[in-house]
């Protein structure tokens, strides 16, 4: 269930309540984005009877919405391939990009299915203001265990 659940936030992450609470939406950073996001994904778990039962059509629904706007398939793809990436045709590159797509919405349905009470703790945030690519550190809990979560 840990995986599932790392797998879900690594991923938005790499191409996103407990601090956002009360706060208004800070789009503008990483941070701020990973915060809005998750806060947002958390808030409809908990208030959404279908997703609490296991609706997959609606987890779907939840992920297309909420979390896949803000992730780069392609980009997140390359990185899955390494290597493989540039031996594979401009059409083969489209059709392994769809795929991926379809595994992380069904790795994050699964994922979301899975969330109760767990609340995601984030650390300091700092980055220079041109970065590209930053790191928004986290932790999540569940009971009494807690995973790092970068």
């Amino acid at each position: 269930m840990k995986s599932l659940f790392a797998a879900l936030l690594y991923v938005v992450s790499a191409a996103f309540f407990g601090s956002a609470v009360g706060q208004t939406p800070n789009m503008d950073t990483p941070d701020g984005v990973m915060k809005t996001v998750t806060q947002q994904v958390l808030d409809e778990i908990k208030s959404d009877k279908q997703i609490q039962s296991g609706s997959i059509s609606r987890i779907t629904q939840l992920v297309n919405e909420k979390i896949l706007p803000y992730t780069d398939f392609q980009r997140t793809t390359r990185l899955a391939m390494a290597r493989n990436w540039n031996s594979a045709s401009p059409q083969q590159q489209r059709q392994i990009v769809e795929q991926f797509k379809m595994l992380l919405i069904h790795t994050y349905a699964g994922a979301l299915a899975q969330v109760t009470n767990h609340q995601i703790e984030y650390q300091l945030f700092r980055a220079p203001p041109d970065a590209t690519d930053v790191v928004v550190r986290s932790v999540v809990v569940h009971n009494s265990s807690r995973l790092e979560l970068d």
